[in-house]
């Protein structure tokens, strides 16, 4: 019996990895990804992202739009107290980019942020946790990223409260 296909498929391709030293706190994400319904592209639906991550705090996303051009996402987390962080999302894009489609897709990135949120908030580490094929650069991720803490950094017990509080709040300010 021949396999049915899908009517409309998404196709991508992404890849992670941490960029060599002596830049290893960056680093470099790969995604292409088109749209097809009954074999046929669908027009504008080809994107490709480059994308740098400068540590815990700062990401770089380059988008090229095909004909609309290319575009830029600057989005820059800032701690502003022990487990609370504000995000922040800049976008810039080529002069021949329309205006609503970039803010359109400048939306559409926030909202995949903001829909994210929720995972985060109810995530519990799991030091070996189960993953599939696709997830492998999740691991990867985790041991680049596990630069970034020392041992002074706070941690979350299973009670809900936080260790070495005592060490993170910044010292007053005397002008």
């Amino acid at each position: 019996m021949e396999e049915k296909q899908p009517w409309s498929r998404h196709d991508w391709s992404c890849s992670w990895e941490p960029a060599s030293a002596p830049n290893g706190h960056i680093g470099l994400l790969q995604l292409e990804h088109k749209m097809t319904i009954f074999g046929i592209q669908v027009p504008f639906s080809y994107n490709k992202l480059e994308a740098q991550q400068l540590g815990p705090g700062l990401v770089y996303m380059i988008f090229d739009f095909g004909i609309f051009g290319k575009g830029t996402t600057i989005h820059h987390m800032t701690p502003e107290e022990p487990l609370f962080q504000r995000a922040r999302f800049v976008m810039y894009a080529t002069p021949r980019t329309p205006m609503l489609f970039a803010k359109i897709f400048h939306m559409s990135e926030s909202g995949h942020f903001e829909r994210d949120i929720s995972i985060w908030s109810n995530k519990r580490y799991a030091k070996k946790p189960i993953l599939c094929k696709e997830d492998a650069s999740i691991l990867k991720h985790r041991r680049w990223y596990n630069q970034f803490y020392t041992d002074n950094s706070p941690r979350l017990q299973p009670d809900g409260s936080v260790t070495n509080m005592e060490n993170i709040r910044p010292a007053p300010i005397d002008w």
